[in-house]
Parts: structure tokens; sequence; C-alpha cells
């Protein structure tokens, strides 16, 4: 994080100074932003290549990337960084899903439920269609599966499938279950 905003700081200022010898030049002000050939871009590349290099160490560590270990006793290759390039050897330890999902203290990387983040946009989409009139996303559903967007109507029917057919049917598959996605919006939008 010390070295993220000592970049940001060194990119953003008006006015820098550069070491020499241990010694601090007089300030001067920079004229752009650094770009490619700028003397800064080598040592901002080689923080960030740094970066990379303990996040994919501690992604070994945890078990979610393998490098090659060679024969013989040799050294495990993980990573070749040369001046402009990085090879990664190796391969991705698929890790068990629930892994994955569990807190970062538990070793996983804190993502949620993928199941329960796709459900909610697709209620979204659901919510818009049915509330939002004037969207060019309710124009293409309309012209697509009629005025009423076939909202409801049977899974079987042969025009209907994919990602529309889900979303249109959101509503009927909620209320099987006995919840209703009108009344959770609403709640929603009250309180």
């Amino acid at each position: 994080m010390l070295q993220r905003n000592w970049m940001l700081a060194i990119i953003s200022s008006p006015r820098v100074s550069v070491l020499v010898n241990g010694a601090a030049t007089k300030q001067f002000k920079l004229q752009n932003r650094i770009r490619q050939g700028d003397p800064l871009s080598p040592f901002l590349f080689i923080i960030v290549m740094e970066g990379l290099k303990v996040a994919l160490f501690e992604a070994m560590e945890k078990g979610f990337y393998k490098g090659i270990d060679l024969p013989n006793n040799g050294p495990k290759l993980s990573i070749f960084q040369f001046t402009d390039d990085t090879l990664f050897l190796g391969k991705v330890v698929w890790v068990a899903w629930n892994k994955v999902l569990s807190s970062k203290a538990s070793g996983g990387l804190e993502t949620g439920s993928f199941q329960a983040l796709n459900f909610a946009f697709l209620c979204k989409w659901w919510w818009k269609f049915k509330h939002d009139q004037v969207s060019l996303w309710t124009e293409v559903i309309k012209a697509l599966h009629g005025s009423d967007g076939s909202l409801g109507r049977s899974r079987s029917a042969a025009y209907r499938s994919g990602t529309w057919g889900v979303i249109s049917n959101i509503n009927s598959d909620l209320n099987k279950i006995n919840v209703e996605l009108n009344d959770m919006f609403l709640r929603m939008d009250v309180g």
C-alpha cells in the first residue's frame, strides 16, 4: 500500500526532485504524466513486477498455483521475468469451490456466492422490464417476445430460451416457494 501511494504521488505530483548520490536535486515541474520511454518507467515496471511475483508466491503458498519441479533435486520454477515479458511456468491447482468462496482468513478469496449474485441480476432485469417501459432493454424484449415479454408463460415455448427464458420465469419460479418478486421489490423501495 505504501508503494502504491508513493507511485501515485510520483505520477501525479506537479513537482519532483531526483536523488543523485543520495542528495536531492532542485525540484522541477513535470510537464506531462509518465509515458513509455520515461526514465521512471523501468522503475515503476520493476515495482509492479515485484508485486506480481509476491502475489504468485502467495497463491503458491495457499495451493492455488503450482510451479514445475525439476528432476534431480533441481529448483522449482514458477515464473520467469524479463525486461518486458513475464512467463508463468506451472499449473493452476483446482480447489474446492467452497474453499474459494470462504473468507480470506480461512484461505479463500471471499468472493461470496456467484449463484446468489446471478440470481440478483436476473431479478434486476425482470424488474427493469416490468417497471421501466421506456428503456432500450424493454423495447428490445417487446420486439422479440411481444408486448408482455412472455412473462410467466410456459418454458416450453420454442422461441423463448436462454437468458430471457430464465428471466421471464423467475417470478413464477419464486411463487412456487411462496415468494412474490413484486412484493420483495416493493418492500425494498418502502423500507
